[in-house]
């Protein structure tokens, strides 16, 4: 997350809060002001790659049923470029699925 919502979350901090970003999805420039930085001890992180395990991880999250993705919509392989226009426009919430090799 980028942009506004990046400025949004910064301003929510507690004290001495962490922002942790993988992404610039929402814009790649934001406004800071430094003095939230430094007085309130706020620490920023970029994540891009993650530990050996993570993907396992959350595969078994995910069968244990412990995270349930939140699915904006389906598009099937032949209507990819109808997913894409959807992700683009960025007005979705959760997910944007490609099933592939199915009907739907």
């Amino acid at each position: 997350v980028g942009g506004k919502m990046a400025e949004i979350s910064f301003q929510i901090l507690d004290d001495y809060g962490r922002y942790v970003s993988c992404g610039a999805i929402s814009g790649a420039i934001v406004q800071l002001d430094l003095r939230d930085l430094i007085y309130r001890d706020l620490k920023f992180f970029g994540a891009t790659r993650a530990h050996a395990t993570c993907f396992s991880d959350i595969v078994s999250y995910l069968r244990r049923g412990e995270f349930v993705p939140i699915v904006a919509a389906q598009y099937t392989l032949e209507r990819l470029h109808e997913a894409m226009t959807a992700f683009m426009k960025k007005k979705h919430v959760g997910n944007i699925v490609v099933n592939i090799g199915s009907k739907t």
